[in-house]
């Protein structure tokens, strides 16, 4: 009989190979603030909408005080040293499978990058339906012409 260590179970994906939860936006409030106080860039495959730490404007962390959330804070509040991200990938894009299947590889792309962007900044792909037939390697072309046009390196 073939007999499996417990410990085969109990493996952990190694930390760089992983996309950690706090490295996402999780909150509307993220999104919202950044579609309201960010800048964004175009291209044909999504949309990359960022807000840095100088653009929140004053009254944003006094709002987030009165909403009484922990999920909303300024951008770097000195406990993350790199950025988060967010997805969004509406039913204009496909069914399911091919919306899941984009989200997946923005978050791949992201997860590659991400130690190379500002620290302090939060960013929100949002895909267009030509995003579903592009490759791996055009998602990536995008990522960097828009993110130079952004200035988030």
């Amino acid at each position: 009989m073939f007999k499996i260590e417990k410990s085969t179970f109990e493996k952990q994906a190694p930390s760089d190979v992983t996309f950690p939860r706090n490295a996402s936006l999780s909150s509307s409030l993220q999104f919202k603030a950044v579609r309201d106080y960010g800048i964004s860039a175009w291209g044909p495959l999504f949309r990359l909408s960022c807000l840095k730490k100088e653009s929140v404007p004053l009254s944003l962390p006094q709002l987030l005080e009165e909403q009484d959330t922990i999920a909303l804070k300024y951008p770097n509040n000195g406990t993350d040293p790199f950025s988060k991200g967010g997805f969004i990938v509406s039913r204009r894009v496909g069914n399911a499978v091919v919306r899941n299947r984009v989200k997946r590889r923005l978050r791949e792309l992201y997860r590659l990058e991400r130690m190379h962007v500002l620290p302090g900044l939060w960013l929100v792909f949002i895909a267009t339906p030509q995003a579903a037939s592009a490759s791996f390697a055009q998602l990536r072309e995008e990522w960097y012409r828009l993110s130079k046009k952004l200035s988030l390196f």
